[in-house]
């Protein structure tokens, strides 16, 4: 139990380093970029759960938990500010988090469960492995036009929360 507890705070701290870094970040890099770096993260991450046992490898990629989710997450919130003009922004940001936190997670975890009945974990952890790849493949297919850039900076925390 210990090493789960330590797992999770190392997914934590490096979800909050990451929202640290956060603006200056999307300063240098796209929201597109950043959601291909995620999902490659995300690939990573999965291959590694599925290939080892290593108890010091399976800690050290919950690092990796700052690309796929804060980073997923800071290039979400960037790219629907930059499609949506400031009066709609808020029904934006509900329509993403519906179309990408609900019914998503609902079905996903329900497929979860039933492919970890079928085919075992590490099985699982690969198929989330290929599924990254390919959402990596997806993110190539967002417009480089709608990407921040220092003319139209990330939106920072203090800003959202005004």
């Amino acid at each position: 139990e210990s090493l789960i507890g330590l797992s999770w705070g190392i997914a934590v701290v490096s979800e909050v380093v990451m929202m640290v870094v956060s603006a200056p970040l999307m300063r240098r890099i796209t929201a597109r970029r950043l959601f291909i770096l995620s999902a490659l993260a995300g690939a990573i991450r999965w291959a590694v759960y599925a290939k080892t046992s290593s108890v010091g490898l399976l800690l050290g990629v919950q690092v990796l938990h700052a690309f796929t989710f804060a980073a997923f997450h800071i290039g979400s919130v960037t790219l629907v500010h930059t499609l949506f003009p400031p009066e709609r922004r808020t029904e934006g940001q509900s329509a993403w988090t519906v179309t990408t936190s609900g019914l998503p997670v609902l079905a996903g975890t329900y497929l979860a469960g039933y492919l970890y009945d079928v085919v075992g974990i590490r099985p699982l952890f690969w198929i989330s492995a290929v599924a990254s790849l390919l959402a990596a493949l997806v993110a190539l297919w967002i417009p480089r036009s709608t990407a921040p850039s220092s003319a139209r900076p990330a939106p920072t925390t203090v800003e959202l929360d005004r």
